[in-house]
């Protein structure tokens, strides 16, 4: 073999080892489970990255404005097949993919620097999905009603007819909500929504119409009257004395019948005499001090054949302190064990009731119990974030600017230490790093989940992972670049905020190297070397390819222009089948990872027809591209943003396809990863 032989090969080795060292690093996926290394993988899939971080010199003023044009077109669609009673093609447009949108609007808002229309768009989105939502259950429950009529079952059709009633009014109060945000969208946008706002009218004028029909058919409309001196000042200990008559729309009055009312949180039951008049008392408990209208509303029952009917009372409402005594708590308890609380409240002589109370631990909310004449009795079950301590247990009026001014009262209680148990084992990955497993458990609970597990080798600290539902974790961390030969892997628990004991374990691996010399590498560096050697790979290739040239042809001008277009071409030929090597590598376990370097082959192979600098961003190169492979391309820019800034993870079956599609492209077969360089 000739001097320039032996030069040529011995370049192509050295680079294709770099190429191996370097991708079994950098190139290695990410995993799926909690935790923060010191190092993080520098291949990781980033999913809500600033858009300008991919744009670069791209227009971030132009992108925010095609956003938010996007989510107005998908609510102006969604609207007009609300309109047309195509529910699940209106849920269809403001779905996942809407709110992923939105966040992509945020992160770019936040780079122009100007007024954000995030909290329209957010609530225009919830607010259709819930008018569309009931408006479903409304003809789906219209056509049980109409089911029933059919049927002659009087008494069920009356009851759906109360429940349409209800359906009814919050399709007309999501519409008016709906209908608010449209107007602060085209306010903060310069939008034109008119044509979703007059859909959204239809849509709900439609179900009114309908109810009207209904109503009419059903229900005998009924009117009250009150009397009462207002503005009223109330408290818990000066009740509301309300007084009144309900009679029919014609004047009749329905007497001698129970009657239900509902009041502020409340709901009151009295009887009416011959006349129809009815008096009761409302002590308000929750009731907000701010509260200056109240209504008092008159509630039929499902099979009356009455419709309800309410009207305001102006009041005032004034705060009062309640006492709680007789508090009996345990004197001793545990994690996971019944909590038992009982005692009485009231206000002077007078029992609080219709109000719950927080049961507190240590500060802690941890559930309610219920109050009736005055006296409360109920169970809770500590939760692990109680510690291991003396601690004070018992219940409390939480509520702020209420009726009833917040109170606590507690007694001293030992929450006992719950012994723990730590296994973890451990095993080489290959490149440079470990895969760690363990599992956390507990004597009150057996598995404990969410809990916080720290992990060091030799010990170095290299990462945290977190506890599964079943208490397990499972976790790759980097060796450190200081470990060598035998290694100790050690996984603690600490236990801190809890009642659970700190638990520790280790485990043994035999020598087989640390991270090496090239995983030891900053992430940034790796990918040098990738670039690096790759551009020695085509070196190598090149110099082949000169030095058989130069045995057989002439030399000329010609051979030398030859030489500089199989240059370049090496340069994207090799680019995009490294990259798609990567991608067929990552597919299996890292899908946003292997569509990112699918995008990058297209891209390589097309490039040479755009021009232009390669700061464009995704969508500015697919606009500068024109050519036949223009479907392609737009399959893979839309995959691709998708697995960048997407919620959802991307389909693994959808980047297999486009995976084929590229090397097609490339002209790769299947599982190849280099062309011919000979």
């Amino acid at each position: 073999m000739s001097r320039s032989r032996r030069y040529a090969f011995a370049l192509a080795v050295a680079a294709l080892l770099l190429v191996a060292a370097a991708g079994a690093t950098a190139g290695a996926p990410a995993d799926g489970v909690v935790l923060q290394t010191q190092n993080e993988s520098d291949n990781e899939t980033v999913r809500h990255q600033d858009p300008d971080e991919y744009s670069e010199d791209g227009d971030v003023e132009e992108l925010e404005g095609w956003l938010s044009g996007w989510m107005n077109g998908q609510l102006e669609e969604g609207a007009v097949e609300l309109s047309q009673g195509e529910y699940d093609a209106a849920s269809g447009y403001v779905d996942e993919e809407y709110y992923d949108r939105l966040e992509q609007y945020v992160d770019v808002a936040g780079e122009t620097g100007g007024e954000s229309s995030e909290e329209s768009f957010r609530e225009a989105g919830e607010r259709q999905e819930e008018m569309t939502d009931s408006a479903r259950e409304y003809e789906e429950t219209r056509q049980e009603y109409e089911d029933a009529r059919d049927e002659g079952d009087e008494q069920r059709a009356r009851e759906l007819a109360r429940e349409l009633e209800a359906l009814a009014g919050d399709v007309e109060e999501s519409s008016e909500a709906v209908r608010t945000q449209y107007d602060e969208i085209e306010n903060g946008t310069g939008a034109d929504l008119g044509e979703a706002d007059a859909a959204i009218e239809t849509a709900n004028e439609d179900v009114q119409e309908s109810q009207a029909e209904i109503r009419e058919a059903e229900f005998d409309e009924t009117q009250l009257s009150l009397a009462i001196d207002e503005p009223a000042e109330i408290s818990f200990t000066d009740p509301l004395e309300v007084e009144g008559e309900v009679r029919t729309a014609e004047g009749d009055p329905i007497d001698d019948e129970e009657l239900s009312f509902e009041v502020g949180n409340q709901t009151v039951t009295t009887e009416s005499d011959g006349e129809g008049a009815f008096a009761f008392e409302y002590r308000p408990t929750t009731l907000s001090l701010a509260t200056e209208e109240l209504e008092v509303a008159y509630r039929p029952d499902n099979e009356s054949a009455y419709l309800g009917t309410s009207e305001n009372v102006s009041v005032a409402v004034e705060q009062v302190e309640p006492t709680i005594e007789g508090l009996s708590v345990p004197d001793r308890t545990a994690y996971g064990e019944e909590v038992t609380v009982e005692g009485e409240i009231a206000v002077g002589d007078v029992d609080v009731e219709n109000v719950a109370l927080a049961v507190v631990a240590d500060g802690q909310r941890i559930g309610w119990v219920g109050v009736a004449d005055g006296e409360f009795e109920g169970s809770v079950e500590l939760p692990v974030s109680v510690p291991a301590d003396e601690v004070e247990l018992g219940v409390a009026v939480p509520y702020e600017g209420r009726a009833l001014a917040p109170v606590t009262a507690t007694e001293t209680v030992t929450v006992a230490e719950i012994p723990t148990d730590l296994s973890v084992s451990a095993e080489r990955t290959g490149d440079g790093a470990l895969r760690v497993d363990g599992s956390l458990s507990s004597e009150a609970s057996g598995v404990v989940g969410e809990r916080t597990i720290d992990v060091a080798v030799d010990g170095s600290t290299v990462g945290t992972a977190t506890t599964g539902d079943e208490g397990a974790f499972s976790q790759r961390v980097e060796i450190p670049e200081s470990a060598s030969g035998n290694l100790t892997v050690r996984a603690e628990y600490d236990g801190s905020g809890t009642s659970l004991a700190p638990a520790a374990a280790t485990t043994q691996l035999a020598g087989g190297g640390g991270g090496g010399a090239l995983s030891a590498l900053p992430g940034w560096l790796r990918w040098a070397g990738l670039a690096l050697a790759g551009l020695l790979v085509v070196g190598a290739v090149v110099g082949a390819r000169r030095y058989r040239r130069d045995e057989t042809a002439p030399a000329g001008g010609a051979a030398a222009s030859a030489a500089s277009g199989g240059e370049e071409r090496g340069e994207r030929e090799t680019a995009a089948r490294l990259a798609l090597s990567r991608a067929a590598a990552q597919l299996e376990d890292d899908p946003e990872a292997a569509m990112e370097h699918c995008y990058a082959a297209v891209r390589h192979e097309l490039a040479a027809r755009v021009g232009g600098d390669r700061s464009m961003t995704h969508w500015e190169f697919y606009r500068r591209y024109s050519g036949e492979d223009d479907d392609l391309l737009r399959d893979a820019t839309e995959s691709y943003e998708r697995a960048v800034f997407g919620r959802e993870d991307i389909p693994r079956g959808e980047v297999r396809g486009l995976l084929e599609r590229a090397r097609e492209l490339s002209g790769v077969e299947d599982g190849s990863e280099s062309g011919d360089a000979g």
